[in-house]
């Protein structure tokens, strides 16, 4: 059942099944349906991460990697502290592989793929340098390198739990 037929499920019954309005004194707990990422096998937990990994395969442009993360119900990984980077990161990853961070909308301004703002930006020495022809999150070794629309990389995909 998709995310949508459950939620209208869930209304319904909470209306009483006949279409009638729901009350105040009615609350609605709505647990959603796992994500598919949770229960697909490809997706593992790493170090003391909490969320679960899975690559994509390699030679994808940006936006192809985020639609297998999507396809998953899950999305690009990015770093939220230095505990995620140790765990994502390390000196053999070479070329690196695609973040969920960009400054595609607004240059300089980089957010997380989710849409909130990108706080904890570990940048490579001398990163970002690339101005608008470089709007997408690397991870690049021990950091984060901006790169452009072209380059073909693998992806890390994340599935929240």
């Amino acid at each position: 059942m998709s995310r949508a037929a459950f939620l209208v499920v869930m209304i319904v019954s909470a209306c009483g099944g006949d279409g009638g309005s729901m009350t105040a004194d009615a609350p609605i707990e709505l647990d959603a349906p796992p994500r598919a990422c949770a229960s697909n096998p490809a997706y593992v937990t790493m170090g003391t991460a909490t969320n679960r990994y899975r690559m994509t395969g390699s030679g994808l442009r940006w936006a192809q990697a985020r639609a297998m993360c999507d396809a998953d119900e899950a999305h690009l990984a990015f770093v939220d502290d230095l505990d995620e980077l140790i765990t994502l990161a390390g000196p053999d990853i070479n070329p690196g592989y695609f973040m969920g961070v960009s400054d595609s909308a607004v240059e300089g301004e980089w957010r997380l793929i989710t849409g909130d703002p990108a706080t904890y930006l570990p940048w490579l020495p001398g990163e970002p340098n690339g101005d608008r022809a470089e709007n997408f999150g690397e991870l690049d070794g021990n950091g984060i390198n901006d790169i452009g629309d072209t380059a073909l990389r693998a992806g890390i995909c994340e599935c929240e739990l």
